[in-house]
Formats: C-alpha cells, structure tokens, sequence
C-alpha cells in the first residue's frame, strides 16, 4: 500500500509510538525481580520498534531489513504471551521446575519460528501450549500457592477482546490503513498483558523472588 508522506508519518505513530505501552508491564515484572519476564518485555518492545521502522522507512537498522525484524517480533510476541501464562501458573516456589518451563518454552519458540514464520499457526501453538500448562495448573494441582486480585483478572478480560479483534484485523496488512489496526493490537496487548500480569499481587511473587537479607553476624574477639 502505498502511502503519502503524512501517512507515513501517521504509521510511524500507529506502529512505533504504541510500542511504549509495553512499560506498563515491563515495570510490573520490575518490581518484582523477574529479569528473564523484565528481559522478554524490553526484547519484544525493541524488535517491535525496529521492525516497523525498518517497515516505515524503508531502512535497514543493524544490517537488518523489516522482514529479519518481523522474525524477531514474532519470537519477541509469543515469549511475551507464554511467559505471562508462565507467570500466572506461579511457580515461583519451585524456581528449577519453573526455569525449565522457560527454557524449554524458548527452544521451543524458535523452532517454531524457524519452521514456519509466517504461518500463523507456528504463532498460536506455542502459546497455547503454555495456556494449557496453565490450565493444568489451575485444574488438577494445589493452589496452596496461588493468589488473585479479582479486579485485575476482570479488567484484564475485558481487555483481551479488543486485543483478539485487533490482532484478527491486522493480520490482512493490504487492507490496514497505516497499520491501524496493527497498532491498536499492540495498545490493547499492552493493557490486557499489564491488567493480567499485575493479577498475581507483586508481595505474594516477591516472597520468592527477591533475595533473603544475609544474616549480621557479631565478630567476637
């Protein structure tokens, strides 16, 4: 689709600009001492940014055009959906078991990305993976473990449908003026990933993230 020079200008915004959103979760998984969850939300933001720059511009960032970008937005969203599915299993008191949920989560990723980047389906399966794993979770083991704040579960619910609807619309990039409805996906995303995350209440993660003081000891002489 070809565009006049304050079209693209409009897109620069629809597309780059709506990226900063993804802060909101990103200072969640910050307060509570998450850095591969942290990581993975700073790596999606960035890829994003430099793929629809790349897209807008016609330039290459990094000796890399729009299309090896787009690769790595495409890892970049499905780690950031799984690790949230991950992060609602709440596993944070079992770290090795929820560290190789992770890592196998990744390798995992970037087969799928390797194997059919552009076919949707290598999207949506890795994700839904971890969304069973979240059921499973949630059907058939304890939740001893677990905690909610009801009010963030909802908003975040109510978010997901204009996330899915959005995200539907902007597949067809011919039809997507300025890629609006493209960046209407990530400004929902942004919120419904935030409302979501921030279910799970940032003291009952801290409990097991963050690092016990280290015990003073008085030197006797």
């Amino acid at each position: 689709m070809s565009l006049s020079a304050w079209e693209q200008k409009l897109q620069i915004f629809t597309t780059v600009a709506t990226n900063l959103g993804a802060l909101l979760p990103i200072s969640y998984t910050l307060r509570c001492c998450l850095p591969f969850e942290t990581l993975c939300g700073v790596f999606t933001m960035m890829v994003s940014i430099m793929y629809h720059l790349c897209e807008c511009l016609g330039i290459l960032v990094l000796e890399m055009n729009d299309g090896q970008w787009h690769r790595l937005d495409n890892v970049g969203a499905i780690l950031s959906w799984g690790s949230l599915c991950l992060h609602m299993c709440q596993l944070y008191h079992r770290r090795n078991l929820l560290d190789t949920f992770r890592w196998c989560f990744l390798f995992f990723t970037l087969w799928c990305q390797e194997r059919g980047p552009w076919e949707i389906q290598f999207t949506l399966i890795p994700i839904l993976c971890m969304f069973a794993l979240f059921l499973i979770r949630l059907m058939f083991f304890s939740r001893d473990n677990m905690a909610w704040c009801h009010y963030q579960l909802i908003w975040g619910a109510i978010f997901l449908v204009p996330t899915c609807i959005c995200f539907a619309r902007g597949l067809d990039d011919d039809h997507d003026w300025i890629r609006l409805w493209h960046g209407l996906w990530h400004f929902f995303a942004s919120l419904c990933m935030y409302f979501f995350i921030s279910s799970v209440p940032v003291d009952h993660v801290c409990q097991y993230t963050r690092a016990p003081k280290k015990p003073t000891y008085t030197v006797v002489h």
